[in-house]
């Protein structure tokens, strides 16, 4: 399955911050690998997928993952349609559908979460440049799992222990997921079941450049 580049912010909150300006400097794969079909994959010169530049989901917010069955039904079949694009579009900019938006993010996020107003959240209007992100496979939807998927997922689902506390953090919220949790979720764990934080300067030793670009980077410096 293929999508379109703008979706890796939304997903990975996280690289976008290591892609902050400093980390795009550095310098070209030494070694692209090819794939079967003759694409040519960039890579860093330490092995991983180069993803150098800024990454922003800003002018795509509102815009859906798979492509929308209203769309399948009308026979839309590209994602940049110039009239369904400019339909779209306008509906983004109804004030009536702007007061609706907001008052599902203070619902969603500002209601004694700690996330902070509907004005600090300028993707409010965003200008569409696409109307879903998968592209491939052609039916803009994301395949089902393969039977070996199925059977990782149940084995991890299988070998999880319901009496430890769990976490998993992915934020799609701008500017960043709310840092107070609401209820009834703040009140099922106190302090004591929460093992202190380990912590060690050798976490902080590192070759690796996006890494090493992060740590420099002000917002870094300021949450360490």
């Amino acid at each position: 399955m293929k999508h379109q580049p703008a979706f890796v912010s939304m997903a990975l909150t996280a690289a976008v911050l290591l892609l902050a300006p400093g980390a795009g400097s550095v310098p070209a794969a030494a070694n692209p690998q090819q794939d079967a079909g003759g694409w040519t994959a960039p890579r860093t010169p330490w092995g991983d997928p180069d993803l150098q530049g800024q990454w922003s989901n800003m002018l795509e917010a509102q815009t859906p993952f798979e492509r929308p069955d209203e769309l399948a039904a009308r026979g839309i079949t590209d994602p940049r349609n110039p009239e369904a694009l400019a339909e779209a579009q306008a509906a983004v900019d109804n004030p009536d559908n702007r007061r609706v938006f907001e008052e599902q993010i203070d619902a969603a996020g500002g209601d004694g979460t700690g996330a902070g107003p509907v004005h600090w959240y300028e993707n409010l209007a965003p200008r569409k440049n696409r109307l879903w992100f998968v592209v491939d496979p052609p039916d803009g939807k994301v395949p089902p799992l393969t039977p070996e998927a199925r059977q990782r997922a149940a084995a991890r689902a299988e070998a999880r222990e319901p009496d430890r506390p769990w976490l998993l953090h992915l934020s799609f919220i701008k500017p960043h997921w709310p840092y107070i949790a609401p209820a009834p979720y703040h009140s099922m764990y106190s302090a004591g079941d929460i093992l202190p934080a380990v912590r060690s300067n050798a976490e902080r030793q590192t070759g690796h450049a996006l890494y090493r670009a992060y740590q420099d980077s002000r917002i870094c410096r300021t949450f360490a």
